[in-house]
């Protein structure tokens, strides 16, 4: 079994949007192959690396990767400041974020002010838009800090 380019590439694109809600983009031209072997698979491990979850710290939900799993305890790297604990399944949530549906009518935040926009489309809490009353040239990709129901 091989790690591929476009594995690496998928990888790449799942991480920037749990960390840092921004959209990656991954492209091949001419005869480039996409599936071009990067590195033989040595050990079996989860597939894509650790597991994306939310954890329970002190009343709110904080993003993570579980690390390890022993018996009811996880322990877990927070992404917001990059500590790791052991806490117990019940602290656990799978990564689920908000996606507005294709058409909805929303709000965009743009340069410290809201503009109403429509989703284009949406991806693992990721959302393409289109600005009302202006060309296709400002849509772009919003993390969930810059999007709102009206």
């Amino acid at each position: 079994c091989w790690i591929t380019l476009y594995d690496f590439a998928r990888y790449a694109e799942l991480e920037m949007a749990f960390i840092e809600e921004q959209k990656s983009m991954f492209l091949t031209l001419n005869d480039f192959d996409p599936q071009m072997q990067l590195a033989k698979v040595t050990k079996r491990g989860t597939p894509g690396g650790e597991k994306r979850v939310e954890v329970e710290y002190d009343g709110s939900w904080y993003k993570a990767k579980i690390l390890e799993q022993k018996g009811n305890q996880a322990r877990v790297f927070y992404i917001v400041d990059r500590s790791e604990e052991w806490v117990e399944s019940d602290r656990i949530r799978p990564y689920e974020p908000e996606t507005f549906s294709k058409g909805k009518a929303v709000e965009v935040e743009f340069d410290e002010e809201w503009y109403p926009a429509t989703v284009k489309r949406g991806w693992y809490g990721l959302h393409f838009v289109s600005y009302d009353g202006y060309d296709e040239t400002w849509d772009e990709w919003v993390g969930s800090d810059r999007i709102q129901s009206p």
